[in-house]
């Protein structure tokens, strides 16, 4: 959690400390989404874009998708 963590706070800084007023929980799967998010959005605009990274990302959210 506390990578996901660092990656919405480099993020988002407003955003980040607004989500300390939410619930525990809810602040952790705030911080799985958005960094999530945010790692996929950097991949697209990487300059060159390297589709290794992108397709890793891909088939480790098929797999956490398949297990819930």
């Amino acid at each position: 959690m506390e990578e996901e963590q660092k990656i919405f706070k480099n993020g988002s800084t407003t955003y980040y400390f607004t989500s300390k007023f939410f619930p525990k929980k809810i602040r952790d799967d705030v911080y799985k989404l958005y960094s999530f998010v945010r790692v996929a959005d950097d991949y697209v605009d990487e300059k060159p874009q390297q589709p290794k990274k992108l397709l890793a990302l891909e088939k480790s959210y098929e797999s956490a998708v398949e297990d819930h």
